[in-house]
């Protein structure tokens, strides 16, 4: 039964795709994405709309020459999440290789 349903996705997605127009593609994928993983409603708004800096009271920015602190800020904010717990100490031991992602 999980097999025929990956193939019905699949193909679903496939059909659905070709007849899209380019620009549409990414609000499909992103819509089936969310279906499919049932995203809290907080954690959409945050994708959708960027994140608000409430307060300044976070650590200061590890990379103010190509991070702007609205960035740095929406890093902080994310890592509010479970899953993204670690990001701000990721982003600070790790900033010549997030600049590279970055560039």
């Amino acid at each position: 039964l999980q097999n025929l349903s990956t193939y019905l996705l699949k193909l679903v997605f496939k059909r659905v795709c070709q007849s899209l127009f380019e620009k549409h593609k990414l609000l499909f994928v992103l819509h089936l994405a969310f279906r499919l993983q049932e995203v809290d409603r907080s954690q959409l708004k945050f994708l959708l709309t960027g994140g608000l800096i409430l307060s300044t009271s976070q650590s200061a920015n590890p990379a103010p020459d190509w991070l702007s602190e609205k960035a740095w800020g929406e890093i902080g904010r994310l890592a509010q999440y479970p899953k993204f717990k670690d990001l701000t100490a990721h982003v600070r031991g790790h900033v010549a290789e997030w600049m590279q992602i970055h560039n």
